[in-house]
């Protein structure tokens, strides 16, 4: 009798620790097709984001190609001021239909945190973006884009001092070499008259290297903003909404008090279509960042000066000299180098 129960009990355990080796294998394949399922998902969303982020960076570069198009397409009606009010009332209209489809309700202004950062935000914006547009009558396209494009360098130094984040020796060798490479650019300015240039030619030099100062200012400011508002969950389309909304305002101001506005319907409709330019830029590069961190496609920002170069020389006819590659190079050598090499952490 003895012998028959150890029998009964010997074979229930082994048919429990074979159950129990069938569950484990079980849960261990499920993880395992869990993780390689998470694992494919990420490398989708990444190339997803490479992909989407490639085409708002294109769009942010045709949009400022397109500024010195319409400038020459309009050369005696295209004023600053009106522009950004014309640009600006389709971002206006297109932000209320995102917010409408896409977040559901506009965030008001009183439950917005950070409230100076995002003043500061709708408001550099308006005098940033007008900076680049003055600067673009002085010099060619690819100069002041990329003049504009060391802006992330300013951006760390800024966060040094506002956002007290680490600074670093790496960040003055940074703007040795970005000096460096927007003075070769420059001195390519005074190649494109066969003549020697006046002093008036250099003057209008000057005012265009002026006014890309003052917007690398702006953008920086922007920039720092927007990282603060984006910790504190401010949706791309309201903030769109207070950018449209502000720049409307400051314009009507302008032209209220000087005039100056144009109504040739090709001059609205070439105003209006730079705006959804600027706002696909935008939210595709939103939506880029919510697919994976911005540090998968940095990387891809830099693609602005090769569309600059291409999208200038065939659309504006402006003459890219081979040392305009090479100050290109010293620019953005340090801004991938900086990139890819992550400095350890405050």
């Amino acid at each position: 009798m003895s012998n028959n129960l150890d029998n009964v009990k010997e074979k229930f355990l082994d048919k429990y620790n074979n159950t129990q080796e069938i569950s484990n294998n079980k849960k261990e394949t499920e993880i395992t097709e869990e993780t390689k399922s998470n694992l494919e998902r990420i490398a989708h969303n990444e190339k997803l984001a490479i992909l989407v982020s490639s085409i708002s960076v294109f769009f942010n570069s045709f949009a400022q190609i397109y500024t010195k198009i319409i400038q020459k397409t309009y050369p005696e009606d295209f004023k600053t001021v009106p522009f950004l009010f014309m640009r600006n009332f389709l971002v206006f209209f297109l932000s209320i239909f995102h917010i409408r489809f896409k977040e559901g309700s506009l965030m008001k202004f009183k439950d917005i945190p950070e409230k100076k950062w995002f003043l500061l935000r709708i408001s550099a914006n308006f005098f940033g973006v007008a900076s680049m547009t003055v600067a673009l009558w002085y010099m060619r396209a690819a100069t002041t884009v990329i003049i504009q494009n060391i802006h992330p360098l300013f951006i760390l130094i800024g966060s040094h001092f506002i956002l007290r984040e680490k600074f670093y020796m790496r960040y003055i060798y940074g703007l040795i070499i970005c000096f460096l490479g927007t003075l070769i650019i420059l001195l390519n300015e005074s190649k494109l008259s066969k003549s020697p240039k006046t002093i008036m030619e250099h003057s209008n030099t000057s005012l265009g290297v002026l006014f890309c100062s003052i917007d690398l200012f702006f953008i920086t400011s922007v920039k720092i903003a927007n990282k603060i508002l984006v910790n504190n969950n401010v949706p791309v389309g309201t903030q769109m909404f207070y950018v449209g909304t502000s720049t409307m305002l400051y314009s009507s101001l302008f032209i209220i008090i000087f005039g100056g506005v144009c109504l040739k319907p090709g001059f609205l409709v070439m105003c209006s279509l730079h705006g959804l330019f600027f706002y696909v830029s935008n939210v595709t590069q939103n939506y880029a960042l919510r697919l994976c961190p911005l540090n998968k496609t940095i990387l891809v920002q830099y693609l602005n000066v090769i569309y600059i170069f291409i999208l200038s020389s065939l659309l504006l006819h402006e003459t890219i000299f081979f040392t305009d590659i090479l100050g290109a190079s010293f620019i953005l050598g340090f801004m991938i180098y900086n990139s890819l090499n992550f400095l350890p952490a405050k």
